[in-house]
């Protein structure tokens, strides 16, 4: 009985070194992610991936270093430029080409390059929120915060016109599809603030207030976001969407502040907290919540043809989700902002997407704030590197790269071995092992074969190790051979 317990306490030993062993060599592998970060972004997510997977092997969690280094390196990957925004950061815009976005910060605007993130000029106004309009995108709509609405011309900066009704701070704006229909809301900052606050809806080929709508709230906590349908016919802000022509109320709910609508699904992006939802417009229920975030959710962006959204939160990082039916998927999270996301906006092509983040991270026990220094980073948000269009093309359990990088070989629904081209991220060949559950994978060493190491239902009952070799190059099955005295766990066998 003593020599039993000896032998349990070794293998109790053995087993914990192997699990510290495998602790260490993950965050090895994700310092080194982070160092190779600027000297070569792809072998820095090759690096985050396997760190990834040597910590989950230990009991199918993922250490957080090594998760942190894929956001990283995979941000890094796809950041296309950066540009300082010195006044703050409450509103960004694209111009229709996607060549140019303007920020409206504290008290100025700029106007920045995307390709280099050239700050090239500065709005000569006290700009508080910037909205591309006109029907082809020719126009500025720019409200200080005065309450005062005026529309420029996005070439000379020259004024077109003036919208006159609102008496208080206008905090955000959102325009139709046409560009010619704006909203925009207006709400009081403090209670001994003049002016009243409303949302407004405009007709920019007239220059005349369409419609407009009070608030009823007490400040400070006033609705801040106001969204437009892209036929510019229903208004949203607050818990409540109405019709722009009857005045009448079409839905209203009791999760969050509308900060966007998705037409296709007749439903509102609001904030909740650490979340945001997707809300039916109709019922007020809940369609799909968008978790992941550490702290409130600050920014809502929907893309033009409302295939993607993002939300941008105030721990700095970014969210990106893929649309599919009602339903939503994450696609890529960006991190490099260190402080809250003001600002999260899609180019019109829904190429790329611009954000706009506070410089410095915020202390823990400061609930919300704003820094005093900014930047505009903006993202190429269709190109996919190794790893993300990975989870995209299969649902994949474990993965290994071969040797030469130029393919993947992931597990897929624990039933199928998938070949992936690493670069681009689709499958090359799919072999199926129906009856078997495939929990790890390993290539020789030349990367010629791959292997994989699972379980199948024993004619006794219970289940029996199993293991299958595949051809990488053909996908022709070379061995499937039965081993009764095998477990595999989820990592490389």
């Amino acid at each position: 009985e003593r020599a039993e317990v000896q032998r349990n306490l070794a293998v109790s030993a053995q087993t914990e070194a192997e699990r510290q062993s495998h602790l260490v060599q993950a965050q090895r592998l994700a310092s080194s992610a982070i160092a190779t970060l600027d000297l070569d972004p792809e072998l820095s997510i090759l690096l985050a991936l396997e760190a990834v997977e040597t910590s989950r092997a230990v009991d199918g969690a993922v250490l957080r270093e090594a998760e942190e280094a894929l956001h990283q390196a995979v941000s890094s990957n796809r950041v296309v430029s950066i540009a300082p925004i010195q006044m703050g950061g409450s509103s960004l815009a694209f111009s229709p080409e996607g060549d140019t976005a303007y920020v409206g910060a504290m008290f100025r605007g700029d106007i920045v390059t995307v390709s280099s993130g050239e700050v090239e000029a500065e709005l000569p106004f006290p700009v508080a929120v910037v909205e591309i309009v006109g029907a082809d995108g020719e126009w500025l709509a720019i409200a200080d915060y005065n309450g005062a609405l005026s529309i420029h011309d996005r070439k000379t900066l020259e004024q077109v016109s003036t919208l006159e009704g609102h008496t208080a701070w206008t905090t955000d704006m959102d325009a139709s599809t046409d560009g010619m229909t704006l909203a925009s809301i207006s709400p009081q900052s403090t209670k001994s603030a003049a002016g009243e606050s409303t949302a407004a809806v405009w007709d920019l080929s007239t220059g005349d207030q369409i419609a407009s709508f009070p608030l009823n709230c007490e400040p400070p906590a006033c609705p801040q976001h106001v969204s437009l349908s892209a036929n510019g016919q229903r208004i949203a802000f607050g818990s409540t969407i109405y019709d722009v022509i009857s005045g009448d109320l079409i839905g209203s709910w009791t999760h969050g502040e509308a900060v966007a609508l998705v037409d296709d699904l007749n439903a509102v992006a609001v904030i909740d907290g650490n979340a945001a939802l997707l809300v039916d417009i109709e019922s007020g229920a809940v369609i799909e919540t968008l978790p992941g975030h550490h702290a409130n959710v600050t920014a809502v962006a929907v893309s033009g043809d409302e295939s993607h959204i993002a939300t941008g939160s105030q721990d700095g990082s970014v969210i990106v989700w893929r649309r599919l039916g009602r339903q939503l998927e994450p696609t890529t999270k960006l991190v490099g902002h260190h402080g809250p996301i003001a600002e999260a906006e899609f180019s019109p092509d829904g190429r790329l997407l611009g954000t706009v983040g506070g410089l410095f991270e915020l202390p823990a026990d400061i609930v919300f704030t704003w820094p005093e220094h900014w930047e505009l980073r903006v993202w190429d948000v269709t190109s996919t590197g190794p790893g993300e269009q990975m989870a995209v093309a299969v649902e994949a359990t474990a993965v290994a790269f071969t040797p030469n990088g130029v393919n993947l070989v992931a597990i897929s629904d624990a039933s199928a071995i998938a070949v992936l081209d690493a670069a681009s991220g689709e499958a090359q060949r799919i072999h199926q092992t129906p009856g078997k559950t495939i929990r790890a994978v390993a290539l020789s060493p030349d990367g010629a074969v791959v292997l994989a190491g699972g379980s199948a239902p024993s004619p006794n009952g219970g289940e029996v190790g199993w293991l299958t070799a595949m051809d990488i190059e053909s996908g022709s099955l070379l061995e499937d051979l039965p081993l009764p005295d095998a477990t595999f766990v989820p990592e490389a066998v």
